[in-house]
C-alpha cells in the first residue's frame, strides 16, 4: 500500500499532462487545417523570394504540374523527404516542376540545404503569411498542381517515394 501512495501522485500529475497535450494538440489542428482540399484552386497569386532574393509568382511557374513542397531546415521530417523529392525531380524533369519553400528566413541556410541534399530544383523562402495562406501549418506540407493551379494532390507530413511517384503518375495522366 505504501509503494501506491508513492507513485500515485507522480502518475496522476503525469495523467493529468498527457490529457492537456491531447487537449492542445486537439485545438491546434482544430484551428489550423492541415492542407488546402484537393480539387480547388490553391492562392497561385502567392509570391515567394528566390535564393537570389527577387520575388516570384507562382502562378508564373505553371506551365506544367507543378509540385510544391514546404518546409523548414530544422525539421527532421523535412531532411528524411529531401532525397525523394531531389530523386524525383530529377525523373520527372521536363515533364513537372519541383519547388521548395522553406519556412526558415536564413537564406544562407537555405542554400547550405540545397548543397547538402544536392538538390535540383528550385528553393525559395515562404513567408508567414503564404504558408498561412496554403495551409501550410504542419511542415512538410506537399502540393500538386495542374497548369490551371488546381489541387491534384497533397499531403501533410513526410511523403514516401510510393506515395509521391503515384501522384505524379497520376498527373501526367
Amino acid at each position: 500500500m505504501q509503494t501506491w501512495k508513492k507513485i500515485q501522485k507522480p502518475l496522476l500529475s503525469l495523467l493529468a499532462y498527457l490529457i492537456v497535450a491531447v487537449v492542445v494538440a486537439y485545438l491546434l489542428f482544430e484551428r489550423h487545417p492541415t492542407a488546402l482540399a484537393q480539387g480547388t484552386i490553391a492562392p497561385i497569386d502567392s509570391t515567394f523570394i528566390r535564393l537570389n532574393g527577387a520575388s516570384a509568382s507562382v502562378k508564373r511557374l505553371l506551365k506544367k504540374p507543378l509540385l510544391i513542397n514546404f518546409f523548414a531546415t530544422w525539421c527532421p521530417p523535412c531532411h528524411k523527404e529531401m532525397p525523394i523529392l531531389s530523386k524525383l525531380a530529377k525523373a520527372y524533369q521536363g515533364q513537372v516542376s519541383f519547388l521548395g519553400l522553406a519556412a526558415d528566413h536564413n537564406v544562407d541556410g537555405v542554400i547550405a540545404w540545397q548543397e547538402k541534399f544536392i538538390l535540383n530544383f528550385e528553393l525559395g523562402l515562404a513567408d508567414d503569411g503564404m504558408q498561412t495562406r496554403w495551409q501550410a501549418n504542419i511542415l512538410p506540407t506537399t502540393y500538386l498542381l495542374d497548369p490551371r493551379g488546381k489541387i491534384l494532390w497533397s499531403h501533410t507530413g513526410a511523403v514516401t517515394e510510393e506515395q509521391l511517384e503515384n501522384a505524379l503518375k497520376t498527373a501526367l495522366n
